[in-house]
């Protein structure tokens, strides 16, 4: 066998993958991923290279419940159509199976020294398998840390007695409202005013750590920025001093600037503007904003230059030097308050967190994302050996679908398990994915987590046909993402590979000729004002286009060509992707407004 470098992706063979280690599959949208897990599975249960499996000893993991009922459907059916092959000597035809074509081609059975026997013993399997898929060991993520934590309590640590809750909401803004209490109430002078200046109500306060509550991280807030309450004081003394000789001398100050012969106009037309915000910041600098302290730095010394024209000299003022020494304590006072915001915003977090846990323990409750944190803890503990010898017996081969959405805590789970160098070579983890998706954080997908994981694995695959879409469509696509040297940026682990199209998908033809795979739509930016107002105009240009292509299906004119077989065009066939569930009703109002009197479905 040829040596292939372990890092490098090379096309994926289903019928001859290796049934161990770990190995990474990456397969892109409409490429077979569905097909190449119960391929894989077909295998397992077969024994095909490998000892023979059952579906309970089969791990296959995915992110959403409707997606494993999903899957267990597929493999169901995918079982049964290798048995109705395996039956006819892997023929072509309705109950052909490449794959089990493809095992007898090399000799599968024959190896054997009584190739009827195995064969008989193979469809066995099969059938045996089918009968089992109610009980096949596959599950969300989630549902797989409960099930682990409750079958080993004792050696996870874990009371098998807990009560898992989908819905901590209320649970986590109780814990925030006790912490308010114990930690806010007593606060008074600066801490009080930096608390205030975050959070005004423990609302407030929890829209800024529910993103953070659960997530595996590591804070890096920089280099500290000073004393607080040093840069307050030093800032409120030059308040003090400036808010004086402004209160005194500000109005004439203003009046010589505008009234300077060789005054710069730019700079003179706003003063009157630039004096209500001078006197605004003086009266609360606890509240300035950056935007509003920089119109003072246009009073210091340096910033007078620009109020007159290049040849005028500007005025001199005692005002002018105050200006500067409150600007230069406010970026002191400012850089210590953001160092100190972030050190809060870290306590908060984890007085939460600890909150949290106590008033869960006390109900005996577990949200979906503490099992994840405890199977971590568990698999650390000093039974971990214990834990991890049951699980790798009860679960030998594993598969985790949609692997671009896993992220840290989940993958060091499979990590732990599968692989290790002490790890049995029995035993193997495929993760199969796209990894093109895994830059969508909205979903959990973790980049880093990806690329960890890719770097690790024995081998990458990858699918190079296309089944879903046409050859102008991929071409299209591939054309565009190959225009740039690193379309996702980490070019060398998250790649973009061309792939092919097996070009059986339907076509949309329009007044007889098929349309381009992709087009563009610009607007003159000029003409354009406000951010609603473009996603307005394109909204309505999207409903307008669909609206178009049901009116032209009525007439015949648009239609879905697949072999010889035409349809027209309905509205179930049209797909609008979209930043937001708002931009998606804009479109869909927009689309109301329009609709044809007859509207296709």
């Amino acid at each position: 066998m040829t040596n292939i470098d372990k890092n490098i992706s090379q096309e994926l063979n289903v019928s001859t993958l290796p049934l161990s280690g770990v190995r990474l599959i990456e397969a892109s949208a409409g490429t077979g991923k569905t097909y190449t897990i119960t391929s894989l599975y077909v295998r397992l249960v077969l024994g095909h290279e490998c000892t023979p499996l059952s579906p309970e000893e089969i791990l296959v993991v995915t992110f959403t419940r409707a997606a494993t009922e999903e899957l267990r459907d597929r493999i169901r059916k995918r079982l049964r159509q290798a048995l109705n092959a395996l039956q006819c000597d892997g023929n072509a035809g309705d109950e052909g199976d490449p794959l089990i074509t493809e095992i007898i081609r090399e000799g599968f059975f024959t190896k054997n020294s009584d190739p009827q026997a195995h064969k008989k013993a193979a469809a066995q399997r099969l059938k045996d398998a089918m009968q089992l898929m109610d009980l096949a060991a596959i599950y969300t993520i989630h549902g797989f840390c409960q099930r682990l934590l409750k079958q080993h309590s004792v050696e996870s640590g874990v009371s098998d007695e807990f009560e898992l809750s989908l819905d901590e909401g209320t649970l986590i803004q109780q814990a925030v409202r006790d912490v308010w209490r114990s930690e806010v109430y007593p606060l008074q002078g600066e801490a009080l005013d930096l608390l205030l200046h975050n959070w005004k109500t423990p609302e407030d306060l929890l829209k800024s750590i529910r993103s953070l509550l659960h997530k595996d991280v590591d804070f890096h807030i920089g280099a500290w920025q000073g004393d607080y309450t040093k840069s307050v004081q030093a800032l409120s003394g030059i308040n003090t001093l400036l808010s004086s000789v402004w209160h005194e001398q500000g109005a004439d100050f203003i009046g010589s600037l505008a009234g300077h012969k060789d005054a710069n106009k730019t700079f003179t037309n706003s003063l009157a503007k630039r004096q209500k915000t001078i006197t605004a910041c003086l009266s609360n600098f606890h509240g300035v904003k950056r935007i509003d302290a920089e119109v003072l730095n246009n009073f210091t010394i340096e910033g007078l230059k620009k109020s007159v024209k290049k040849s005028g000299t500007p005025i001199e003022h005692e005002l002018s030097p105050l200006f500067e020494d409150w600007f230069n304590a406010y970026e002191v006072f400012a850089a210590s308050r953001t160092y100190a915001s972030h050190q809060l915003l870290i306590k908060f977090l984890t007085c939460i967190r600890q909150r949290l846990n106590i008033i869960k323990q006390k109900q005996q409750i577990l949200a979906p994302d503490d099992l994840l944190v405890l199977l971590n803890q568990a698999l650390d503990s000093e039974n971990a050996d214990i834990l991890l010898q049951q699980v790798r017996r009860q679960y030998p081969v594993a598969m985790v679908d949609e692997f671009q959405d896993t992220d840290a805590k989940q993958y060091r789970i499979f990590e732990q398990l599968y692989d290790s160098p002490e790890i049995d070579k029995s035993l193997a983890l495929f993760m199969i994915g796209d990894p093109k998706q895994a830059i969508y954080k909205f979903r959990g997908a973790d980049i880093f987590a990806y690329i960890s994981a890719k770097q690790k694995v024995l081998g990458i695959y990858n699918l190079k046909t296309n089944y879903r879409s046409t050859q102008n469509m991929v071409k299209g696509i591939n054309s565009v993402f190959t225009h740039h040297d690193a379309p996702f940026i980490y070019d060398k682990d998250i790649p973009f590979i061309p792939v092919d199209a097996n070009d059986n998908a339907a076509k949309l033809i329009l007044n007889g000729k098929e349309e381009a795979p992709l087009s563009w739509h610009f607007k003159n930016a000029s003409l354009l004002k406000t951010k609603p107002e473009v996603a307005d105009i394109f909204a309505q240009g999207c409903a307008q286009q669909i609206c178009e292509l049901l009116n032209m299906a009525q007439e015949g004119k648009a239609i879905l060509q697949k072999n010889e077989q035409s349809t027209a065009v309905r509205a179930k066939d049209i797909a609008v992707l979209v930043r937001s569930a708002h931009q998606a009703k804009v479109i869909k109002d927009h689309r109301h407004h329009q609709l044809p009197q007859n509207g296709s479905r």
